[in-house]
């Protein structure tokens, strides 16, 4: 399996279910969508459930809390439970643009040794219902360097990948992981459980 959608989620129904339909209608036979529900209490699993039960095509899998584990436990819950061979750490009010999975799985076809994906993404005003800045990463052409060395031990040049992560790591739905290597690393950051960005630990961890 290529890709899980993973989405953490905690008493956000009627976002989540929004943005798992908009997720379902692109998901790829090789792909599942996983939600991990922290203790909910405004009925999220059971919509969750009846959810699942009305897309069977889709590989829809639901991780239950009985209780709020915090924003970190839970997102690397998520992670634990997915199958895919890479994982997009998806927001629960966070909605994919039309053909964003096709576009994810057709990068992910190519690099077999890639850690970690930054992908550009919009910001959108709910109340005006706009998008109010089209690119949160401020480049129009993808930035992919093959090895480590390029960028770990030469002057970081204008085009840097690292000059791109940034704040835009800290934005969940940025992200796009190697399963196998965000497990490796997430081993280690046992201290950081409790900052709400265990993500970003893992993530650097990995690079």
């Amino acid at each position: 399996m290529i890709l899980s959608v993973c989405i953490p989620t905690y008493s956000r129904r009627e976002q989540l279910l929004k943005t798992a339909a908009l997720v379902c209608d692109q998901l790829p036979a090789d792909g599942e969508l996983v939600i991990s529900d922290n203790g909910s209490t405004d009925g999220t699993v059971e919509a969750v459930e009846a959810f699942a039960a009305a897309h069977p095509k889709q590989s829809v899998r639901l991780v239950k809390h009985s209780h709020n584990v915090g924003f970190d436990q839970n997102v690397l819950d998520v992670v634990s439970n997915a199958r895919g061979d890479f994982c997009w750490l998806l927001g629960d009010d966070d909605v994919p643009r039309s053909g964003a999975l096709a576009r994810i799985c057709s990068e992910l076809e190519s690099p077999p040794s890639l850690a970690h994906m930054l992908m550009n993404h919009a910001q959108f005003d709910a109340v005006t219902q706009t998008i109010t800045k089209p690119r949160m990463v401020a480049v129009t052409t993808d930035l992919a360097p093959p090895t480590a060395s390029d960028f770990f031990f030469h002057r970081c040049s204008s085009r840097s990948y690292f000059r791109r992560l940034g704040t835009n790591l800290i934005t969940v739905s940025a992200n796009v992981v190697n399963r196998h290597k965000w497990l490796e690393a997430s081993a280690h950051v046992g201290p950081f459980v409790g900052s709400n960005m265990i993500h970003v630990f893992i993530i650097t961890r990995m690079l």
